[in-house]
């Protein structure tokens, strides 16, 4: 991988809390390597890059040729909280992870550092580019009707370089919405695939019930010009190779409708009506998980076949990758089952992986952040949802995976001088 800054830089950076900056932008690579263990014809695309996928749905998460991008907020008071959010990066073959900044002049822990975004919810990736959706505070906003200072929430687009400089507004999502008459909803964007989707509310406050929402669509490229009205009922929820799904209340009381929608054309094409289970939709078959087995449903018909029985009983959700299902226990009001099922695409078990680490989550199912072609990406918070470990799929099928530690330079240094203070506080106190 082509490196952006020399070797002793690099380790000057790390030194400081920071690393390399991600390599520039480079031809797609996303098919993993030929393991062992691979098995079965795969339905799964191989594409990850730029993409909201099925599995790891987190808008705090992006992927790139050469890592992986997130929000990170500090955790810790210490004497002040420092200021936050801040992009983060790993390399797809490292396991440090670093914030977004390269500058050597820099100590990473002030507003103008190249890894601060003020307000950042949001992230995509797409030809070479990072985007970042925020929603920030501007306290010198005047009120018209009362002519005092009152501050309000602002909605940004931002476009930036892969080693965070280069910042430029794509689009004021405020600005847009306020000039149809609406309000920009917070919360509804998703930026996948090239495009950012979003909401604008049109509010009717003499009569709540006829309060109506458009749902736009643009081109992060931003040869669309403006905002286009997303002309059908539903909305993107997630990519599966080529085409974006739709998902739209079905015809039936719980149930709903699952399309494939293409940019070209605007084009909607009808695929099943299921109960909302997410998977993967192809060209002409679904799959799915529902109590314990792995179904595969051709477009048309109304019966599913059945490919998988795990023998799982209670809450589990599957997430299908391009070369294994990964089963995990849903259970939302408690973790009794703290193992990773992983199956190859002959639906044969591949590996059961304990994860034995600390966590804060409602369920085992919310670990799973991130996949790339040779690894699965967990977190132990799912509050902020942070790479703390990863399975290397080299080790899959040996009996001896290893779950690998993630060093997030600046929230071990944080965790430390917590753990100082609290010593230092208690020897204060106890003498």
């Amino acid at each position: 991988m082509k490196k952006l800054l020399p070797m002793i830089l690099v380790m000057t950076l790390l030194l400081l809390g920071c690393g390399k900056k991600p390599a520039e932008h480079t031809p797609i690579l996303e098919t993993g390597s030929q393991y062992a263990w691979k098995a079965g014809e795969s339905p799964v695309s191989p594409r990850r890059i730029g993409l909201v996928r099925q599995g790891v749905e987190y808008p705090s998460h992006a992927v790139s040729e050469t890592g992986s991008y997130y929000i990170y907020s500090h955790r810790w008071i210490l004497g002040q909280t420092p200021p936050s959010p801040w992009i983060v990066y790993v390399d797809h073959d490292s396991d440090t992870v670093i914030k977004l900044c390269g500058r050597p002049d820099c100590t990473h822990l002030t507003t103008d550092c190249n890894a601060f975004v003020d307000g950042a919810q949001f992230l995509g990736y797409d030809a070479g580019h990072l985007y970042v959706s925020t929603m920030s505070w501007d306290n010198d906003y005047v009120d018209p009707v009362t002519g005092q200072k009152t501050p309000i929430a602002v909605f940004r687009l931002y476009r930036m370089e892969p080693d965070g400089t280069g910042r430029t507004e794509v689009l004021d999502y405020d600005a847009f919405a306020e000039e149809r008459g609406g309000l920009f909803e917070p919360g509804s964007e998703n930026l996948t695939g090239g495009y950012c989707f979003f909401t604008v509310k049109y509010l009717n406050v003499a009569q709540p019930e006829l309060t109506r929402y458009e749902y736009y669509y643009y081109k992060l490229d931003g040869s669309m010009g403006e905002p286009r009205l997303y002309s059908h009922p539903g909305y993107i929820r997630y990519q599966c190779g080529d085409w974006f799904i739709n998902v739209d209340n079905g015809s039936r009381e719980n149930s709903y409708s699952y399309s494939a929608w293409t940019p070209e054309g605007d084009s909607l094409q009808f695929l099943l009506e299921q109960d909302g289970i997410p998977g993967w939709f192809g060209d002409t078959q679904a799959w799915y998980f529902r109590d314990g087995i792995v179904y595969c449903q051709t477009y048309g018909e109304t019966e599913p076949q059945v490919m998988l029985d795990t023998g799982l009983k209670g809450e589990y959700v599957a997430d299908f990758f391009e070369d294994c299902i990964v089963v995990m226990e849903m259970d939302l009001n408690q973790v009794t089952d703290r193992n990773l099922y992983i199956y190859n695409w002959a639906y044969e078990l591949v590996e059961t992986v304990p994860l034995d680490y600390e966590f804060d989550a409602w369920a085992v199912g919310f670990l799973l952040i991130g996949e790339t072609a040779d690894r699965l990406i967990l977190t132990d918070d799912t509050s902020y949802r942070l790479p703390a470990y990863y399975i290397d799929k080299a080790e899959l099928g040996t009996g001896a995976v290893t779950l690998h530690k993630y060093h997030l330079v600046d929230m071990e240094d944080a965790e430390k001088r917590k753990q100082e203070e609290m010593e230092d506080q208690e020897w204060f106190e106890n003498g």
